[in-house]
Protein backbone atom coordinates (compact mmCIF):
# COMPACT_ATOMS: atom_id res chain seq x y z
CA UNK A 1 0.00 0.00 0.00
CA UNK A 2 1.66 3.22 -1.18
CA UNK A 3 1.60 6.23 1.08
CA UNK A 4 0.16 9.43 -0.29
CA UNK A 5 2.59 12.34 -0.27
CA UNK A 6 1.77 14.83 2.45
CA UNK A 7 0.77 18.16 0.87
CA UNK A 8 3.13 20.97 1.63
CA UNK A 9 1.99 23.97 3.57
CA UNK A 10 0.72 26.93 1.58
CA UNK A 11 3.66 29.12 2.55
CA UNK A 12 6.37 26.52 2.03
CA UNK A 13 8.73 27.38 -0.83
CA UNK A 14 8.75 25.03 -3.80
CA UNK A 15 11.73 22.87 -4.58
CA UNK A 16 11.88 24.10 -8.17
CA UNK A 17 14.24 26.90 -7.19
CA UNK A 18 12.32 29.49 -9.26
CA UNK A 19 11.57 31.56 -6.19
CA UNK A 20 7.81 30.94 -6.32
CA UNK A 21 6.05 30.75 -2.98
CA UNK A 22 3.52 28.03 -2.10
CA UNK A 23 2.65 24.63 -3.46
CA UNK A 24 2.00 23.82 -7.06
CA UNK A 25 -1.50 23.93 -8.48
CA UNK A 26 -2.24 20.15 -8.24
CA UNK A 27 -0.96 20.10 -4.66
CA UNK A 28 -3.19 23.05 -3.77
CA UNK A 29 -6.22 21.32 -5.35
CA UNK A 30 -5.53 18.14 -3.36
CA UNK A 31 -5.16 20.18 -0.16
CA UNK A 32 -8.45 22.00 -0.88
CA UNK A 33 -10.21 18.67 -1.54
CA UNK A 34 -8.99 17.30 1.77
CA UNK A 35 -10.13 20.41 3.65
CA UNK A 36 -13.57 20.29 2.02
CA UNK A 37 -13.85 16.55 2.70
CA UNK A 38 -12.96 17.07 6.37
CA UNK A 39 -15.45 19.93 6.68
CA UNK A 40 -18.22 17.82 5.12
CA UNK A 41 -17.46 14.89 7.45
CA UNK A 42 -17.52 17.17 10.51
CA UNK A 43 -20.83 18.69 9.42
CA UNK A 44 -22.38 15.26 8.85
CA UNK A 45 -21.22 14.07 12.30
CA UNK A 46 -22.69 17.18 13.94
CA UNK A 47 -25.97 16.75 12.05
CA UNK A 48 -26.25 13.04 12.95
CA UNK A 49 -25.52 13.88 16.60
CA UNK A 50 -28.22 16.55 16.65
CA UNK A 51 -30.76 14.20 15.05
CA UNK A 52 -29.89 11.45 17.55
CA UNK A 53 -30.24 13.88 20.47
CA UNK A 54 -33.58 15.12 19.16
CA UNK A 55 -34.80 11.56 18.67
CA UNK A 56 -33.70 10.60 22.19
CA UNK A 57 -35.49 13.66 23.58
CA UNK A 58 -38.70 12.81 21.77
CA UNK A 59 -38.54 9.17 22.89
CA UNK A 60 -37.40 9.91 26.45
CA UNK A 61 -40.48 8.33 28.09
CA UNK A 62 -40.00 5.11 26.14
CA UNK A 63 -36.26 5.11 26.81
CA UNK A 64 -36.94 5.58 30.52
CA UNK A 65 -39.24 2.53 30.50
CA UNK A 66 -36.59 0.49 28.71
CA UNK A 67 -33.89 1.51 31.19
CA UNK A 68 -36.11 0.77 34.21
CA UNK A 69 -37.13 -2.62 32.79
CA UNK A 70 -33.49 -3.52 32.08
CA UNK A 71 -32.62 -2.58 35.66
CA UNK A 72 -35.48 -4.71 37.01
CA UNK A 73 -34.41 -7.64 34.83
CA UNK A 74 -30.80 -7.31 36.01
CA UNK A 75 -31.90 -7.24 39.65
CA UNK A 76 -34.36 -10.15 39.40
CA UNK A 77 -32.26 -12.43 37.15
CA UNK A 78 -30.11 -13.87 39.96
CA UNK A 79 -33.24 -14.66 41.98
CA UNK A 80 -34.85 -16.46 39.03
CA UNK A 81 -31.65 -18.39 38.34
CA UNK A 82 -31.41 -19.36 42.01
CA UNK A 83 -35.02 -20.51 42.06
CA UNK A 84 -34.38 -22.67 39.01
CA UNK A 85 -31.17 -24.01 40.50
CA UNK A 86 -32.96 -25.02 43.70
CA UNK A 87 -34.75 -27.50 41.51
CA UNK A 88 -38.38 -26.88 42.35
CA UNK A 89 -40.35 -29.80 40.99
CA UNK A 90 -43.88 -29.99 39.68
CA UNK A 91 -46.28 -32.72 40.72
CA UNK A 92 -45.25 -34.58 37.58
CA UNK A 93 -41.61 -34.60 38.70
CA UNK A 94 -40.36 -32.27 35.97
CA UNK A 95 -38.40 -29.16 37.02
CA UNK A 96 -40.10 -25.78 36.95
CA UNK A 97 -39.52 -23.91 33.70
CA UNK A 98 -37.85 -20.51 33.57
CA UNK A 99 -41.18 -18.84 32.77
CA UNK A 100 -42.83 -20.23 35.89
CA UNK A 101 -39.82 -19.24 38.02
CA UNK A 102 -39.94 -15.72 36.54
CA UNK A 103 -43.67 -15.47 37.29
CA UNK A 104 -43.11 -16.54 40.89
CA UNK A 105 -40.34 -13.97 41.34
CA UNK A 106 -42.34 -11.13 39.76
CA UNK A 107 -45.43 -11.88 41.85
CA UNK A 108 -43.25 -11.97 44.96
CA UNK A 109 -41.57 -8.67 44.03
CA UNK A 110 -44.98 -7.08 43.42
CA UNK A 111 -46.24 -8.27 46.81
CA UNK A 112 -43.14 -6.91 48.57
CA UNK A 113 -43.44 -3.54 46.78
CA UNK A 114 -47.16 -3.38 47.66
CA UNK A 115 -46.48 -4.18 51.32
CA UNK A 116 -43.80 -1.46 51.49
CA UNK A 117 -46.20 1.01 49.86
CA UNK A 118 -48.96 0.22 52.34
CA UNK A 119 -46.60 0.47 55.32
CA UNK A 120 -45.38 3.88 54.14
CA UNK A 121 -48.69 5.41 53.00
CA UNK A 122 -50.89 4.37 55.94
CA UNK A 123 -49.16 6.65 58.50
CA UNK A 124 -49.07 9.52 56.00
CA UNK A 125 -52.81 9.26 55.34
CA UNK A 126 -53.58 8.99 59.06
CA UNK A 127 -51.48 12.05 59.94
CA UNK A 128 -52.94 14.05 57.03
CA UNK A 129 -56.46 13.24 58.25
CA UNK A 130 -55.60 14.30 61.80
CA UNK A 131 -54.06 17.51 60.47
CA UNK A 132 -57.15 18.29 58.35
CA UNK A 133 -59.46 17.71 61.34
CA UNK A 134 -57.39 19.90 63.67
CA UNK A 135 -56.75 22.64 61.10
CA UNK A 136 -59.81 24.83 61.99
CA UNK A 137 -58.70 24.92 65.63
CA UNK A 138 -55.21 26.19 64.77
Amino acid sequence: MAKEPVPRLLLEPTSSGTGEEGPSRPERREFDRRVVRAAVIVNIVVLVTLVAALLAWRLRALLLLVVVSLFAAAVLHPIVAGLQRLGMRRASGRPVSRGVATTIVFVGAFLVASAIGIVITHPVITEATHFAVSLPQL
